[in-house]
């Protein structure tokens, strides 16, 4: 939505701004927040991934509301939340530890191609979370390998010990104290054409001296004539 009107004065705020040239401006409305106040300064959030202050990792975007960190070698990325700062990554994948750490980086999506064949994992920044994607490519061998005699494939996250963790309707918190840092939506499933297919069962659970998310995949969402796949 674009408004010209006349007024004096220049100004940003959470999802407009306006520009004015002799006395004529324009007025424009975005349905996603574009600023945010740093120091008492508005600033457009930048949702790109750069080299710059990535603190030992090799990408990051490290301003905004929140900055998010990560490296090529390693598939646990690092988030910063009002300067407390949390890792979370996948760890195994069907029980399988060795993962490869091809990264890839393009505009504000951060992709690890094929950590097994036809298996990536994909982060994309957002103003306000980071949207992760596994994405699961039916036609790859490995599949056949990894579902044989099971009904589930297990995925395994490795969670920040710093925190603890409670789990609702809503998802996943992530606490420290009686304070909230971080959430994990609800965990879901979709196809190639985006229609939703359901939501996964998870767990929290503790091995040795880490605490892990347990999500399982049902078998039987790679078998469904109704769904559409990759």
């Amino acid at each position: 939505l674009t408004l010209a009107i006349q007024i004096s004065a220049v100004e940003v705020g959470l999802n407009y701004d306006r520009e004015c040239n002799n006395g004529r401006c324009t007025l424009t409305f975005y349905t996603y927040q574009k600023y945010y106040q740093d120091k008492g300064l508005w600033k457009q959030i930048d949702e790109n991934f750069n080299t710059q202050n990535c603190k030992g990792y090799n990408y990051c975007v490290d301003e905004n509301l929140y900055q998010f960190y990560v490296s090529s070698n390693t598939l646990l990325p690092n988030t910063t939340v009002n300067y407390n700062s949390f890792v979370i990554g996948l760890s195994s994948l069907a029980g399988k530890n060795t993962l490869n750490k091809n990264l890839q980086i393009s505009g504000s999506v951060a992709t690890y191609k094929d950590i097994l064949p036809g298996i990536s994992i994909t982060y994309q920044y957002l103003p306000h979370m980071i949207k992760q994607n596994i994405v699961i490519d039916t036609n790859t061998s490995i599949l056949s390998q990894i579902t044989q005699g099971v009904n589930t494939i297990p995925l395994l996250f490795q969670l920040d010990n710093s925190y603890q963790y409670s789990t609702s309707n809503k998802g996943i918190s992530m606490n420290k104290g009686s304070n909230t840092i971080s959430q994990i939506l609800p965990i879901i499933i979709y196809d190639s054409e985006s229609n939703f297919i359901g939501q996964f069962n998870y767990n929290i659970l503790t091995l040795g001296n880490n605490q892990y998310l347990q999500v399982d995949i049902p078998i039987s969402n790679f078998t469904n004539p109704s769904i559409i796949y990759p």
